[in-house]
């Protein structure tokens, strides 16, 4: 049941995301020839995208990968977080006198070293 649950969750996260991917396209076609407030010569990326179903989907994946990265990252940088703070109170009960490296919780440098 739990392996069902999971592939509708996935295919509903995903279908939003090529839904949103599908909008967004439509944004740049009625944007095009408008004045915004950033000049992009929209047509050229348009008319490539129009053009070339294959170049739409590269483009989709590559926005997803991207999106799995940063969503790989994040998830990563909350667990250091969470261990580092479980490994801090753990050695403080082995040894209260044992001195800190001073590392932030993200596991970086201490600004105040660099």
């Amino acid at each position: 049941m739990e392996h069902i649950a999971n592939i509708i969750n996935n295919l509903i996260k995903w279908g939003a995301l090529a839904y949103i991917a599908t909008k967004g396209f439509d944004a740049l076609v009625l944007m095009r020839g408008t004045s915004t407030k950033i000049d992009l010569d929209l047509d050229f990326v348009i008319s490539l995208l129009e053009r070339d179903l294959t170049v739409r989907i590269v483009c989709v994946v590559a926005v997803v990968l991207m999106a799995l990265s940063v969503r790989r990252e994040r998830r990563l940088r909350e667990q250091a977080v969470r261990k580092s703070e479980r490994i801090r109170e753990r050695e403080h009960e082995l040894d209260p006198n044992r001195s800190s490296s001073n590392l932030t919780p993200e596991g970086k440098t201490n600004p105040e070293d660099v």
